[in-house]
């Protein structure tokens, strides 16, 4: 078989790498024509019909080729020439118009970033204004400046409580005389005030002079246990100067008259005269005249120690001390058995405190009566011993008093004189009385034990 001649159109090795260069050089001119971007993104978006022939930067390769021979290595030279070349598109591409969407894209982040921050700082800096207005605010109700209330442990109010007519004016100087007596740890006497106008102010609502004083308006006077002014009389009558502290209050259930001149919260009211005796312990008159017990003692708790030592004096007796009031016995007995109708409801769910120590104790004011007793010597005993027990409620180091009842004095009226033709009716109020007064206290000391 003869071979096959050659033509015009056979070429040779090195005819092919000439028309591969060339086919090449043509491919590079017609790939930077095609790929001339628009000068921005927003040229290009205003031509839609024009395509942009990205180049995936993942598919070009600087690699070193192998180490070749012959007319192979010119061909691979070309071809790395070539990637090298498309490199230079790509950067192109990007310095031209990649860069503007990338700029673009990260100026859109950062204007959002900005547009956020600016949002918050706003926000912040109306959250500060409220703020300080709310700090102005709390500035010009409590002055940091002051020291406060003194602790609470060195703050003790003692009430004497009782009815009208149990003897309050003889009590009070044998208990005063007894705190007079006491000094804490160092030996520092205590303060004793036995009438305080801080306190009360703020429990009855006396001396207009002293809320004046602490910049606290009366129209209307704050209610017993406005926190605000509870804490204002707290420094007032217990100033934080390291000493103990012994507030005695001793106003009566009911106190004054109708029309009394001292500018009680709730005044005696002349509606009593005609109602039950129910109807008296349910008004909220009667229970918040002269105080509202339960809120007094919720409010003032907290900043002093409060105890109560109830009083109690032969109900005959109680009612002949002031048996003209109230348009005769008969009506003032029915307005007593009210009062003891509500003090036995507070002391019934006022026992204990916090730590479960008693806040109330009672002393059968007959005991302390040299009437009751034959002897000198018994009545000294006996008196001797509600002194101790006194002292020991209260938390006194000192359980003798030789000065408690100097200023005592006996009293001389005779009961069923006094209420003459009312007696029997008395004498029945008496009896139903015996159901809940005196309040018991499962005391065995026998004088804490007394009947109604």
């Amino acid at each position: 078989m003869k071979p096959r001649p050659s033509t015009q159109s056979s070429c040779s090795l090195p005819s092919r790498a000439l028309l591969l260069g060339g086919l090449v050089t043509l491919f590079i001119l017609s790939t930077r024509l095609c790929s001339q971007p628009a000068p921005n993104l927003r040229s290009a978006e205003s031509n839609p019909g024009r395509r942009l022939n990205l180049i995936d930067p993942k598919t070009v390769t600087n690699k070193v080729p192998p180490p070749t021979t012959g007319l192979e290595e010119q061909v691979e030279m070309t071809s790395v020439a070539t990637a090298d070349q498309n490199n230079e598109v790509f950067a192109s591409f990007r310095q031209n118009m990649g860069g503007d969407i990338f700029q673009q894209q990260n100026e859109g982040d950062l204007r959002q970033q900005l547009l956020f921050m600016e949002h918050q700082q706003d926000f912040m800096l109306k959250q500060n204004e409220k703020m300080q207005a709310q700090l102005a605010e709390l500035k010009n109700l409590v002055d940091l400046d002051k020291p406060g209330p003194g602790p609470r442990n060195k703050c003790q109010i003692v009430y004497i409580l009782g009815v009208e007519g149990a003897t309050h004016h003889g009590f009070m100087p044998i208990l005063e005389a007894l705190a007079t007596e006491q000094v804490d740890e160092l030996d520092v006497p205590f303060h004793v005030e036995p009438e305080s106008h801080p306190l009360k102010a703020g429990i009855l609502g006396w001396y207009p002079t002293i809320y004046k004083r602490l910049g606290i308006g009366r129209n209307p006077v704050p209610p017993i246990d406005d926190p605000a002014l509870v804490e204002q009389i707290a420094e007032l009558m217990c100033p934080n100067d390291g000493r103990h502290h012994v507030i005695i209050e001793w106003a009566s259930f009911p106190s004054g008259q109708e029309d009394d001149k001292r500018p009680y919260r709730f005044h005696r009211q002349h509606s009593w005269l005609s109602m039950s005796v129910d109807d008296i312990a349910n008004s909220g008159e009667a229970n918040n005249h002269p105080i509202n017990l339960p809120a007094f003692y919720r409010a003032y708790s907290l900043y002093a120690d409060v105890k109560f030592v109830v009083i109690h004096r032969p109900y005959l007796s109680t009612i002949a001390s002031h048996a003209e009031w109230d348009t005769g016995p008969v009506v003032h007995s029915r307005i007593i058995w009210a009062y003891l109708v509500i003090l036995n409801r507070f002391l019934g769910k006022h026992m204990y405190d916090m730590n479960n120590n008693r806040i109330w104790e009672l002393v059968c004011v007959q005991v302390l009566s040299a009437q009751s007793h034959g002897t000198a010597d018994e009545l000294q005993g006996a008196r001797s011993r509600v002194i101790e027990h006194l002292a020991n409620f209260l938390g006194w180091p000192n359980t003798e008093c030789q000065s408690c009842f100097d200023q005592w004095k006996e009293s001389t009226k005779d009961p069923a004189a006094v209420l003459g033709d009312n007696y029997d009716t008395v004498i029945g109020h008496k009896n139903e009385l015996e159901k809940i007064w005196p309040p018991k206290i499962g005391d065995e000391t026998p004088e804490q034990q007394c009947g109604i």
